[in-house]
């Protein structure tokens, strides 16, 4: 279970991420103005927040590989925290969404009253599954970071006397003095 805990919350962190991003990269929505050819606006354009937030979630995920269980906890809840700011901004945008589509497709197009017909897609749908998947990998990280298997110091072990030269030179004497009447014999 330890270590599995911790893998578990290392994936789970970086799929979330790479959920979200791949819900800020594609495209939300295409317009259709009448005069104009369609115009697709991505998730960048219509919720710049998203990517930064992804980026974030996969920094975390990448920085529990490392971590000590206190600095685990720690990290997530900054990450519950980056579910947050992303859930907020997702909320926001899509609540207005006719609004920021009617907006991006008249600064595209330079139309300041622009009547066009839009699809969606479903890119903030796979946004939403990204953050509800890294806030739950947050709360396992949170509940299971005191039992992760904590790395042990190497210890290091000396011996005695091993009669090398390398050993005498260590202790401060010369390995080619004699030392007696075995060294006599040589």
């Amino acid at each position: 279970m330890r270590a599995r805990g911790r893998v578990l919350a290392v994936l789970a962190h970086l799929l979330g991420g790479a959920a979200i991003l791949s819900g800020s990269v594609l495209t939300w929505a295409t317009v259709m103005p009448p005069d104009a050819g369609a115009i697709e606006l991505d998730g960048t354009t219509v919720a710049p927040a998203l990517a930064p937030v992804a980026l974030t979630i996969g920094a975390l995920g990448l920085a529990l590989t490392l971590a000590r269980p206190l600095v685990a906890r720690v990290l997530a809840i900054v990450g519950v925290a980056m579910v947050g700011v992303g859930g907020t901004h997702l909320a926001q945008r899509l609540a207005g969404l006719d609004g920021t589509i009617a907006d991006a497709a008249s600064a595209a197009t330079g139309v300041t009253t622009l009547d066009a017909t839009a699809t969606t897609t479903a890119a903030p749908a796979l946004a939403v599954v990204g953050l509800v998947l890294a806030l739950a990998a947050a709360i396992w990280t949170f509940a299971t970071a005191g039992a992760w298997q904590r790395r042990q110091a190497v210890q290091r072990f000396e011996r005695a006397e091993s009669g090398l030269a390398w050993d005498a030179l260590d202790d401060g004497e010369d390995p080619t003095a004699t030392r007696g009447p075995e060294a006599e014999d040589r």
